[in-house]
C-alpha cells in the first residue's frame, strides 16, 4: 500500500504549495517547514491543478495591467505633444515625439515578450510587434 504523502497531509500544506508556485526551492521549503527536500519534490505533482492555473492567471492578468498602463502612458504623451504642437510650443512637440517612439518601443518589447511567453505554453495567441503599434495608433484615434 502506497504511503499518503506527508506534505498533503500537513498543516503547512498551502504554504508549502504557494512557495512552489512561487518557484521557491525545494530545498529552501524542506529547510522551512521540517521536511526532506525529496518529499517536496514528491509534493509537487500533487498541487492541484487549480492552483497553478491560477498562477497563470495572475501573470496574465499583471501583463495585461502593465500593457493597459503603458497604453495610457503613450495617450497622455501624444495629447500632451498634440497641445505643444497646436501652441507653437515646438521644443515641447519634438521632446513629445521622442517620448512617444520611446514608449512605443517599450510596447513591442511587452508584447514580445507576451509572444513569448503565449508561444511558450503553446497558445500560439499572440501578435507581432507592427500589429500592435497598428492597435495602439487606431486606439489613440478612436
Amino acid at each position: 500500500m502506497a504511503r499518503q504523502c506527508q506534505i498533503c497531509i500537513s498543516k503547512h500544506c498551502e504554504e508549502i504549495n504557494r512557495a512552489l508556485l512561487a518557484g521557491e526551492s525545494n530545498r529552501s521549503i524542506a529547510s522551512k517547514y521540517g521536511f526532506d527536500h525529496n518529499a517536496v519534490q514528491r509534493h509537487r505533482k500533487h498541487i492541484p491543478a487549480v492552483l497553478a492555473k491560477a498562477k497563470e492567471v495572475m501573470e496574465i492578468t499583471k501583463s495585461d495591467d502593465l500593457l493597459e498602463q503603458t497604453r495610457d502612458l503613450l495617450n497622455q504623451a501624444q495629447s500632451i505633444t498634440d497641445e505643444a504642437r497646436k501652441a507653437g510650443d515646438l521644443r515641447t512637440a519634438v521632446s513629445g515625439i521622442g517620448q512617444i517612439k520611446n514608449i512605443l518601443e517599450l510596447l513591442m518589447k511587452v508584447n514580445l515578450e507576451m509572444a513569448r511567453m503565449a508561444e511558450a505554453k503553446g497558445t500560439g495567441e499572440s501578435r507581432g510587434p507592427i500589429q500592435f503599434v497598428q492597435m495602439a495608433v487606431q486606439q489613440r484615434d478612436d
